[in-house]
């Protein structure tokens, strides 16, 4: 039940829930957010090796905005 923790989630970025398949956590533009959690299969059983990086962090993510296309490319070699 996510309702009774909004009001902590969106005190802080670094507040989180923490859920069976990672946390949540609100961003500063207050969209709920999933950090999930990695595991790797071991004998069929998955073990968990970490978490997916957050994509506010700036560490390991994805850039909010695509970087812009150069105007002009490059002339291939031959």
């Amino acid at each position: 039940h996510l309702i009774p923790h909004l009001a902590r989630l969106q005190s802080s970025p670094r507040e989180i829930l923490e859920g069976k398949t990672g946390n949540i956590f609100m961003d500063r533009a207050h969209h709920l957010r999933r950090q999930m959690l990695w595991a790797e299969m071991v004998r069929g059983v998955p073990q968990v090796t970490g978490f997916s990086p957050r994509l506010d962090s700036g560490i390991g993510a994805f850039p909010e905005v695509p970087p812009q296309a150069p105007d002009a490319l490059p002339e291939p070699l031959e």
